[in-house]
């Protein structure tokens, strides 16, 4: 009993799922340092545009977003890292699979890393991350998704084919079950799915940790109206919910989004369609508010009523809650720049992260002091 307390007191329960992109490292790099110890990030790596892409290109990708990402992770002990939105065929020199080099420029810019797997994945990947030297100190991430879980003895077999092939015991694995896209899909039906297979992989041995993210978030903004706002429900914290009820808090898993963006979001190059907009989570919810396209006048200047209908809205955490809360402020007040597309995604982000992570570990404490009270 007292050791799971411990853990549940010590343990990182947030895992923010992030494209490897300059915005998303200085949300990271602008929290707040105890934010930053209670989460354990998971980088999606992109590719070199397609126009681009040569094994040095993505290479010199890989590189440039090791060297940003290690540059905001001071008090991160490690991170996830994964090659999700890097096709198969987009490999490095001589053929090498491009988890390779993200693992070497995650480790030469001093960052801890755990690589990823999945059932899914191609033979190459698995056999490429078994062959890193550095695997039974650091264990693996095997990530799950919606179609691995559809039959439950199935994905126990291919679990423990899964872990052979990588020569790793349960107790240095994390299972990550990545639901993705929560638009139009069943809360009930994904929750069932994921507490099943808590049960069904649980005879092949006690798991280091076990993670349940997706996105409830839109693939745009294009329903929202100009000049308008929505409030869209980040469904993904209600199935966390349900799957901890149904398994209970002994089994508990960490709780993971894909922060402002829908999963599926992979833009390599400029965005000359972009359109001003805030995207700020408040409890169980996100204030979408929409600008007009950046090519309009006022252009940049709209968000200095973006940022004041989020600072005056009721919602507001207050400028003291982040970076990216004193940021809307600022603006508001015209005592910063209205900054370029990276500068909000770095604000929202970095709102993101900490109100989450408030959230998650208010609600882990809630449930740590409920098996505290609990007569023995």
């Amino acid at each position: 009993m007292e050791h799971l307390i411990s853990h549940w007191r010590t343990e990182r329960p947030y895992v923010p799922v992030l494209k490897t992109k300059l915005g998303e490292a200085n949300a990271l790099k602008k929290l707040d340092p105890g934010v930053r110890r209670r989460v354990l990030p998971l980088l999606d790596f992109l590719p070199p545009p397609t126009s681009e892409y040569s094994p040095i290109a993505l290479v010199n990708r890989i590189s440039k977003a090791a060297s940003n990402f290690a540059r905001s992770l001071d008090g991160c002990p490690a991170v996830y890292v994964d090659t999700y939105d890097i096709p198969p065929a987009c490999k490095g020199p001589s053929g090498r699979q491009a988890i390779e080099p993200v693992c070497e420029s995650c480790l030469s810019h001093g960052m801890s890393v755990i690589p990823i797997v999945g059932l899914g994945r191609t033979l190459e990947h698995t056999v490429a991350v078994s062959k890193l030297p550095f695997l039974q100190k650091s264990g693996v991430g095997v990530r799950l998704e919606v179609e691995d879980l559809l039959n439950s003895s199935i994905v126990v077999a291919r679990l423990e084919n899964t872990l052979g092939r990588l020569q790793l015991d349960t107790p240095i694995v994390d299972l990550i079950f990545d639901l993705r896209s929560l638009v139009g899909q069943s809360e009930a039906r994904l929750s069932a799915l994921v507490s099943v297979a808590l049960v069904d992989v649980a005879r092949l041995g006690p798991f280091r940790s076990t993670t349940i993210c997706g996105s409830n978030y839109p693939v745009d903004v294009s329903e929202i109206p100009k000049d308008g706002q929505a409030i869209v429900e980040r469904r993904e914290l209600a199935i966390w919910r349900r799957v901890v009820a149904a398994v209970g808090t002994v089994r508990m898993p960490r709780f993971g989004d894909y922060a402002v963006v829908h999963p599926d979001f992979v833009e390599l190059g400029p965005v000359p369609n972009a359109n001003a907009k805030i995207r700020y989570a408040f409890g169980d919810h996100w204030i979408v508010r929409r600008g007009h396209s950046l090519r309009e006048s006022p252009n940049y200047e709209q968000y200095r009523d973006l940022s004041r209908d989020v600072a005056d809205g009721p919602y507001f955490h207050g400028a003291n809650c982040s970076y990216g809360d004193q940021y809307i402020a600022d603006c508001a007040a015209g005592r910063v720049g209205t900054g370029n597309l990276g500068t909000w995604v770095s604000v929202d982000v970095n709102h993101h992260i900490t109100a989450t992570t408030e959230l998650i570990v208010a609600e882990v404490q809630r449930s740590v002091a409920g098996i505290e009270n609990q007569p023995l």
